[in-house]
């Protein structure tokens, strides 16, 4: 393998590619350093300097101590760091650098980092996306990994060309003139960041098929036809850079008889005279010798490279290297040249004067938020929509209609994508073996068929065959591409994908890594954009450069906080907000969901349903979100109405009811525009209106048994209150009749009342002739895929999904769960403009970001832009919207309903059973926390005394690097009680 290093570290080097030009200062010193060393280092000495060595993964001391004997006595002239921990390479690349005599390369491999954090996408990948950009910070990412781990060699295949029809792994593709900018960009990323790329030009045997392995690895017949076409982008990186070349063992059938390594015409003709290369030459990894060792070393030394890279048995050929200067075999010059050219390198890029450092572990540690954000970029970006006949995708028909199966073939249990995917829409999901038989498949078959849409994932070992798809799998897919529509996933190498050529909808993200399955089943729903191309010719239809463009975003994606910006230490904070709340009683457990630009980067739940601790909170159990109703049942109608010009808000209620119109009748002037704003004058609530009926529960049998029965009948106890209690329908009328003629104070001002949505929900199923909830269902709540929210929740789910909200000892006489908490709408069975939705995180989120998007969601619009915004607008004489709550005009601490670093456009609303939803447009942030903390009692107002739902809401901001309050972070010892978080200015965070 040949492999060339950038000498990024010393810009005089770069701009003049002459080893030794005496005219720069700091190229003559370099030079006089390796003059003089080698004049003084014995045999054994210059020996070693050609061997970078691997040294093993460990952090036991005494294999330590015995790993810097073993450096300090053969004096290598590098080491290569193990596929390891982060931490532990570090702590190996100090050990060794202070035990080494001299300057000491520390080397890592960036084709095949593993350990901790997990590797990038592979260079295929990054080849995928066509991005120069991301190129240059993947070449710096490297970079800073290699600084923090105290390495000064990054081992890379950036520039390397694969054979046509061939996807490696590590080659950016197979169009030389598409890679040459993105490898130029990575290149200078690394070497901008202080590390020397050492280049990789050409695939080695193992990374190609068995067909083409062993013969040439070109179609042209001379050497500057290979320059101009294999390496033309390692020429490019030569032409403006200093980097080191690695050997590669191909053969080259028709250049030389010899593989490039023993190949002093590869060394010199090509590479040192039609490259103009003058710098270090590594030789490849030769495997375990079987006969002597190192005898392929020394053919390769012989033949023009300088070092060998991770010799099998270092010391042997160490001495191997001298007994052939003694006999002759390799003069005493030639090695003093090559000493010189590594002694010289590493002086110019200053390892003579370099301090050995500790490794800093607060470096290391804040690679990873960086890393994770590039690595979502990359593999999002990469994704590549191969085929898309009927322009399926992104999935935007309403979830009504769609009946969704998907089928993973080669996983052992439900993949990443599967669980991606079905947080936006009701699915079913299938495993099918990779080598599943005929009959298997047929059985697949038939429950598929009965789906409108099935969507395939085809995952390792079945896409890292090397022959082609199982004719079984093959004979399914195209069964399914009949009968149903079908959406193939493909995860992996690109072998098999030529076979896929006659489906109507195929993607492909090149790895199946989670993370990349993440993003395919986000991306197949609109929830990220992939416009990756392919990076090189598979089969008879697929070209490089194949691939659909698309790149709307149309629904709310999934993401690591870094992906964000967010900061895990100051978001850890939440975390420490509602786990002291948990323990303080404030409630008994709860969910909370932000999103950033579209992108849920929080979503957890935390705690149990109550306090027996029976069950934890899921993050799709239902919560009863109360007063949050309003602005999401509600409201929305009325915007609807509004724009269908079916609703005018300064219209008076006697317009709507025409029974209204009488001078007995006090609300009959009352406005919908006064009604959303809390401006109507109205109580609080029913009051003695309602209460007389909570009462009559205790009644003596004779009176109780006219207004409750314990079992429903078809003419009077139609009204289900909670479980065994049904109220007298007949006596809704005569709460209703009351209602008419109740107390107006129009001298009142604002003045919050559940009694006004009560009238909203009347007015609007006036309007629309139809109940409210079935009206919601139809027009919002299916059309967006929402999954949870609704009316009573026990008709669509099993109870324990469901939190229980308070132990009612005073009306109900038994626990609430999955029925209503509020007493007007438990009156009025369950259905309420004022309370009544149960609902998750997720669905409040999707709803308000609906609103945040102006209206649309999934590709669907639900209201004019003009719409949302006159209605999620500070009104005139009001600090709030129509329906919606709002933050404060001008924030204050521990003042109002938000955090004090939400904008003053932020709107939303709270919900008494401790629940809240927020939405900023100016910094486009969903924030949802839902709680139960009327549980076991409703006088439990500490949720109130504490803000916590302020405090999570500014954790959150601080994350982002939004809080405009002054932000203290402290280990979480310090949080003894949840009086810290009672101001915003005070963040708990859990200990890092």
């Amino acid at each position: 393998m040949i492999c060339l290093a950038f000498a990024g570290c010393d810009d005089a080097a770069i701009e003049d590619k002459t080893v030794r030009n005496p005219v720069d200062p700091r190229i003559a010193r370099a030079a006089a350093y390796a003059d003089a060393l080698v004049s003084q280092m014995s045999l054994a000495e210059k020996a070693g300097q050609l061997l970078l060595i691997e040294v093993p993964a460990t952090t036991d001391s005494t294999q330590l101590a015995a790993l810097a004997q073993m450096i300090r006595q053969q004096q290598p002239g590098g080491i290569f760091l193990p596929q390891a921990d982060r931490f532990v390479q570090a702590e190996i690349a100090y050990r060794c650098q202070q035990a080494s005599p001299g300057p000491l390369w520390v080397a890592f491999d960036a084709d095949h980092r593993s350990g901790s954090p997990p590797p990038f996408p592979k260079l295929r990948s990054l080849g995928a996306t066509r991005s120069d950009s991301l190129a240059q910070r993947w070449g710096s990412a490297l970079g800073r990994e290699g600084r923090s781990l105290g390495a000064h060699l990054c081992f890379t295949s950036a520039v390397k060309v694969a054979p046509s029809g061939v996807l490696l792994a590590n080659a950016l593709g197979s169009d030389p003139d598409h890679i040459r900018p993105q490898s130029a960009a990575a290149l200078r990323g690394i070497a901008e960041s202080g590390i020397v790329p050492c280049l990789r030009p050409l695939p080695t045997a193992d990374e190609l098929p068995p067909d083409t392995a062993g013969h040439a690895l070109i179609s042209h017949h001379s050497a500057k036809q290979l320059l101009a076409h294999e390496l033309a982008p390692l020429h490019d990186a030569l032409a403006g850079q200093a980097p080191l070349l690695q050997h590669t063992l191909t053969t080259f059938a028709q250049l030389d008889s010899l593989p490039a390594a023993f190949s002093a015409f590869t060394t010199q003709t090509m590479l040192r005279e039609g490259l103009r290369y003058e710098d270090v030459l590594f030789a490849p990894e030769f495997p375990q010798a079987e006969a002597v060792p190192g005898a392929a070393e020394l053919r390769a030394l012989c033949a023009g490279a300088d070092m060998l890279l991770r010799p099998a048995a270092p010391l042997q050929i160490q001495q191997a290297i001298v007994q052939a200067v003694e006999t002759g075999e390799l003069s005493e010059a030639q090695l003093d040249e090559k000493v010189s050219r590594v002694l010289y390198r590493k002086a110019l890029s200053g390892l003579d004067t370099l301090a050995v450092q500790q490794p800093d572990s607060t470096q290391l540690s804040g690679l990873a938020p960086r890393e994770k954000a590039l690595e979502w970029e990359i593999t999002t970006a990469a994704l590549t929509l191969l085929r898309d006949t009927e322009s399926q995708i992104p999935l935007r028909h309403n979830a009504e209609e769609m009946k969704i199966a998907t089928l993973a073939i080669g996983a052992k249990r439900r993949s990443p994508m599967q669980r991606a995917m079905e947080v936006h829409a009701p699915m079913d999901h299938y495993l099918l073996r990779e080598n599943a038989s005929e009959k298997a498949c047929r059985s697949r078959l038939a429950r598929l068929k009965r789906y409108d849409w099935v969507i395939v994932g085809l995952h390792a070992p079945l896409t890292q065959r090397v022959d082609t798809l199982p004719a079984p799998v093959r004979d399914l897919l195209a069964d399914l591409e009949s009968e149903t529509r079908l959406v193939v996933a493909h995860f992996g190498e690109a072998k098999v994908l030529g076979e896929l050529d006659t489906l109507t909808t195929v993607l492909t993200g090149y790895e199946d890594r989670p993370l990349t399955q993440k993003a395919a089943g986000q991306f197949l729903w609109g929830g990220v954009m992939g416009n990756g191309r392919l990076p090189t010719k598979v089969g008879s239809d697929l070209c490089a450069g194949d691939g659909l463009q698309r790149d709307r975003l149309l629904r709310l994606s999934y993401v690591e906080p870094e992906v964000v910006g967010a900061n895990p230490v100051f978001l850890a904070a939440v975390d420490s907000i509602l786990n002291h709340a948990i323990w303080q009683g404030t409630f008994p457990g709860c969910q909370v969901l932000a999103a950033k630009n579209g992108q849920v980067f929080l979503h957890k739940a935390y705690g149990h349903h109550d306090y027996t601790r029976t069950r934890r909170v899921r993050l799709d159990d239902v919560y009863d979100i109360a007063s949050v109703t309003k602005i999401v049942a509600t409201t929305l109608l009325a915007m609807q109405a509004y724009e269908e010009d079916t609703l005018h808000l300064n219209l008076p209620l006697k317009h709507y009811f025409p029974e209204l119109d009488s001078n007995f009748i006090t609300i009959r002037d009352v406005t919908p525009r006064e009604l959303m704003l809390h401006q109507a004058g109205l109580p609080p609530g029913l009051g003695k209106l309602a209460y007389g009926y909570y009462t009559m529960v205790d009644s003596v049998d004779s009176l109780r048994n006219q207004f409750y029965a314990p079992q429903p009948d078809d003419s009077l106890f139609t009204v289900e209150v909670t479980d065994h209690l049904y109220f007298n329908q007949h006596y809704l009328d005569t709460i209703w009749h009351r209602l008419r003629t109740i107390r107006v104070d129009t001298n009142q001002g604002y003045k919050y009342s559940d009694v006004s949505m009560f009238l909203m929900k009347a007015l609007l199923e006036r309007i629309y002739e139809r109940g409210m909830d079935t009206l919601l269902r139809r027009d919002y709540y299916l059309p967006m895929g929402l999954q949870t929210v609704g009316y009573h929740p026990l008709d669509r789910f099993d109870r324990e999904k469901v939190a229980p909200t308070e132990d009612d000892r005073w009306w109900r006489k038994q626990q609430l769960q999955g029925h209503v908490h509020d007493h007007t709408t438990a009156l009025f069975g369950g259905v309420g403009g004022a309370a009544g939705l149960f609902s998750d995180a997720r669905d409040l989120a999707i709803i308000m970001q609906m609103l945040l998007n102006g209206g649309t969601y999934g590709g669907k619009r639900y209201f004019r832009a003009s719409t949302v915004r006159k209605f999620v607008s500070r009104q005139a004489g009001s600090r709030r919207g129509l329906g919606f709550d709002m933050q404060r005009p001008v924030p204050q601490l521990d003042r109002g309903y938000c955090c004090i670093s939400a904008s003053p456009r932020t709107f939303g609303h709270f919900g008494f059973t401790g629940t809240c939803t927020w939405a900023d447009p100016e910094n486009d942030i969903v924030y949802v926390l839902l709680t139960n903390r009327v549980y076991p009692r409703a006088r439990n107002g500490k949720i109130n005394r504490l803000r916590v739902r302020q405090s999570v809401q500014e954790a959150i901001y601080a994350s982002l690097g939004l809080s405009a309050a002054q932000c203290v972070v402290a280990d979480s010892s310090a949080a003894d009680s949840l009086r810290g978080i009672s101001a915003d200015s005070t963040l708990i965070a859990a200990q890092p």
